[in-house]
């Protein structure tokens, strides 16, 4: 039984969920609002290894639940499209991992005498703890 988001997968007599176009779907409108030029239909392509018409069915179903997503034309013709600030920012949390990896990864450029890019991690470490919930920082 496949359905648009998921797909249902026998493992061992189970059935289970894959979600890996939830995740693609999820992942294209993270880099939508990324990126300040957009994305492109080639860079969809490229990004997630599918084809145009897959490309465009999931452009399109960003454009459905994202409406506040932007469509430019670039000098060199080609359509992008990005989400504007405040739109998927509420989306996005960092795991307890995530931080302390990179906090392991500014104490690994400490210590062989990468000051400089583990001072500049280290501001972005701040920045990331600043910008998350009061309520999911203290779960983290």
């Amino acid at each position: 039984m496949n359905t648009d988001m998921t797909q249902l997968v026998t493992q061992n007599g189970r059935a289970t969920m894959r979600y890996e176009k939830v995740d693609s779907h999820l992942q294209l409108a993270l880099e939508m609002r990324a990126l300040r030029g957009g994305i492109s239909l080639m860079d969809i392509e490229q990004r997630f290894d599918v084809g145009r018409r897959t490309a465009m069915r999931m452009k399109d179903a960003i454009v459905r639940n994202f409406p506040q997503t932007e469509e430019l034309v670039g000098e060199d013709r080609t359509k992008r499209w990005r989400i504007p600030t405040g739109v998927v920012e509420r989306l996005v949390s960092f795991s307890a991992d995530e931080l302390a990896d990179l906090g392991t990864t500014i104490n690994y450029l400490r210590g062989n005498n990468l000051r400089s890019q583990a001072d500049s991690l280290q501001e972005i470490l701040i920045k990331l703890q600043a910008l998350m919930d009061p309520s999911a920082a203290r779960r983290v």
